[in-house]
């Protein structure tokens, strides 16, 4: 089998994409935590320590905060992308023949242009900025990822996210405040990405970025009416607050841009949310995370 490095094992991404990615690779686990798992089929390391195996095919880079809350960090955002990522470019700078999979977001769609101070750099523009400099590395297979949404049993009620806020309004039996804007969301989860990131070890793609769409999307009144019939939600519509416009933007270009034909997702966004929330409700439930 062939090996692959994961980095950001933690993350929730990563818990999500290793169950079905072990069962075609071997895999080398990297973390700034120990990744907590009893299963010996896979080699643990330090992220610190990267790279321990160079006997490798692909690089996985899931690594970085997924609450809202630290993008808005501008201190140390920039800092904690850019490194890792730097890490990386040398290392298969050195081994080209090793394939690079950076896991991006769809927020890059909302930025035009970067500001010279890179420390003022927001989540948004440190994403953007780490796409236009693998672009410039145009003999190395670099892939990045852009994920709109993301969605699995492994999110927080903490996180910040929509869907995170729904269940911490479940969780607290609380009414949850939302905006009349009816936006439209694209989630995909651990399946759908991790098959699409065995396309890509396998295949043999030149450097460029993958918007990565779910089956079908959903709109966020749809969500919301699905946890309100099935878990009780409370939810009321808050006309003072600001409406989130970027979701037009997003809309928009999502329609331009599709999937790599060879990649046929399994899960529309709500059948996902439907999958993942009856795992997810029953750890928080019996007090697991």
């Amino acid at each position: 089998m062939k090996r692959v490095a994961l980095i950001g094992a933690n993350s929730q991404v990563s818990r999500s994409i290793i169950p079905n990615l072990k069962k075609s690779f071997l895999l080398d686990i990297y973390s700034k935590k120990p990744y907590q798992s009893k299963d010996k089929s896979f080699k643990k390391y330090k992220i610190q320590n990267f790279p321990i195996n160079k006997n490798i095919v692909a690089v996985i880079n899931a690594e970085g905060p997924g609450d809202p809350k630290v993008h808005k960090n501008t201190k140390n955002i920039f800092k904690l992308f850019n490194n890792l990522d730097n890490k990386i470019l040398k290392f298969i700078s050195k081994n080209p023949k090793i394939k690079y999979i950076n896991i991006s977001s769809g927020i890059v769609l909302n930025v035009s242009k970067l500001s010279k101070n890179k420390n003022k750099y927001d989540y948004a523009n440190t994403k953007f900025y780490l796409e236009k400099k693998h672009r410039g590395y145009k003999n190395l297979k670099i892939y990045d990822l852009r994920v709109f949404g993301f969605f699995s049993r492994f999110i927080s009620p903490e996180a910040g996210y929509f869907l995170s806020e729904i269940l911490k309004s479940l969780k607290e039996k609380s009414i949850l405040n939302v905006d009349s804007y009816n936006n439209v969301n694209d989630f995909i989860g651990g399946y759908d990405l991790s098959n699409f990131i065995k396309i890509l070890i396998n295949g043999n793609f030149t450097n460029r970025y993958f918007n990565l769409l779910s089956k079908k999307r959903s709109k966020k009144f749809e969500i919301l009416k699905f946890f309100k019939k099935y878990y009780g939600l409370k939810f009321t519509i808050n006309k003072s607050l600001i409406l989130n416009r970027k979701y037009k933007k997003i809309k928009l270009i999502n329609k331009k841009f599709a999937n790599s034909s060879t990649f046929k997702p399994k899960y529309s966004s709500m059948s996902l949310i439907k999958k993942e929330v009856k795992v997810l409700l029953k750890n928080i439930n019996n007090g697991k995370k």
